[in-house]
């Protein structure tokens, strides 16, 4: 016997729904998941500065010939506090009482660094503090949003969900710029990551500025003849004492070991010379006092040379065909620093830097990359043999083309398969 057909009206499953309470309910449970894709550390300052870049490079592109990128960043430590701002674009009316709602997002284009809708979310929300104000088309829109991420956890509905309130913008810098927006995130209240400024024992502006060149937008990946814009981007810091240093850099750069340890060698070069040896009928088995008692050797290539296993490279990927394809459709890029012991890192991060033993910023590892940024930390490097490399190579793949996850920590199988085969 065939079951009747139930006939019914057309209904939209993605309209909202109309029970205030249900919306309500389902707008925290996708707030949750959101800030669950958020683990790391240094994600609150990954966001705040990414935003901050994403602001400047668009005005930059307007093409405005007076106009000169700024982002100023303030890390009080002894507040628990972290201020970013920027003279960028800034946000209308609209935009303003927008865009910290899920999903919501005004960034278009490959310009961007983020246009998943969810980082400004997670600021708003993954913490208890969060003052934003801006300044476009010659007015000034400043507000706070308070208690978020206790709202998030509350179980019981005992916490109202928070609004945002009218208040003064506390980086005095905001003042100064014509056009532009600053973001203030304060420490405070439990489930928050991180629970203050002091875990890795950073109270500087150079130690602090060498953290975030590796774990945050900050350290711009331009490889292979690509270049940032630039950006005078200054960092204050305010340690326990009240004692304040400071420290900038030009341009967001990534913090490559090369340039950071002395007495390294570009593998190029070492190649054209015993090449050129060679030519000349000389023993090529003698080393050029050049490369002689190095730290480490480095190297950058672009997919392309790989693939055709250029006379610059020493790399012999094995690639499937399809891998082959992925690495011109990724528009992948490469940059290696082989170091050639790792005491090599505690000495940068130990006793150059000063930070917490145990702390490495710099370290062996796979690190992803894409939209000219890391994307979360380095993964172990996959190897049978020779496994001591593991720990030697600091390694930066590049995707031109490559989407990251919500919380900008990993990408699909096939893009992290074809990093490690290489």
């Amino acid at each position: 016997m065939v079951d009747p057909v139930n006939v019914f009206e057309a209904w939209d499953p993605l309209a909202e729904e109309s029970d205030p309470g249900m919306l309500v309910a389902a707008q925290r449970r996708e707030i949750r998941n959101i800030l669950k894709s958020y683990t790391g550390y240094y994600d609150m300052f990954a966001e705040l500065i990414q935003n901050a870049l994403d602001a400047v490079e668009n005005r930059f592109g307007e093409g405005d010939l007076n106009y000169r990128p700024g982002i100023w960043l303030r890390i009080n430590i002894i507040e628990g506090e972290v201020s970013v701002t920027d003279n960028g674009c800034g946000m209308d009316e609209h935009q303003f009482r927008q865009f910290l709602r899920p999903n919501y997002s005004f960034k278009y284009g490959s310009v961007n660094r983020g246009s998943k809708g969810v980082g400004a979310t997670y600021l708003a929300y993954g913490f208890n503090h969060l003052e934003v104000a801006t300044k476009h088309g010659g007015k000034v829109r400043s507000g706070i949003i308070k208690r978020g991420r206790e709202w998030v956890e509350d179980r019981i509905e005992s916490i109202q969900r928070p609004k945002v309130e009218s208040t003064t913008a506390s980086h005095l810098i905001f003042r100064e710029i014509d056009r532009g927006t600053s973001m203030v995130v304060r420490l405070s209240g439990q489930s928050i990551r991180p629970r203050d400024l002091s875990w890795i024992g950073a109270t500087n502006a150079q130690q602090w500025l060498a953290i975030l060149r590796t774990t945050t937008p900050l350290g711009g990946v331009y490889l292979c003849g690509a270049k940032p814009t630039p950006v005078e981007i200054k960092l204050e810091v305010i340690d326990t004492n009240g004692e304040v240093t400071t420290d900038q850099i030009s341009a967001p750069r990534y913090l490559y070991p090369n340039e950071a340890v002395s007495r390294t060698a570009d593998i190029r070069e070492y190649l054209a010379s015993q090449r050129a040896r060679m030519t000349r009928g000389l023993d090529v088995t003698k080393i050029p006092p050049k490369f002689m008692k190095l730290y480490g050797i480095w190297g950058e290539w672009s997919g392309e040379e790989i693939l055709t296993q250029s006379e610059d490279t020493p790399i012999r990927a094995r690639l499937e065909d399809g891998e082959r394809a992925l690495v011109t459709e990724l528009g992948l890029t490469l940059r290696i620093f082989l170091a050639f012991s790792t005491d090599l890192w505690d000495e940068y991060n130990d006793n150059i830097l000063g930070l917490r033993k145990g702390h490495r910023i710099l370290r062996g590892g796979l690190q992803l990359c894409t939209r000219h940024m890391p994307q979360g930390l380095p993964l172990t490097i996959p190897m049978t043999n020779n496994i001591g490399f593991q720990n030697l190579a600091h390694v930066l793949v590049h995707f031109e083309n490559a989407e990251p996850d919500l919380g900008r920590k990993g990408f699909q199988p096939d893009v992290v398969g074809v990093a490690e085969q290489i």
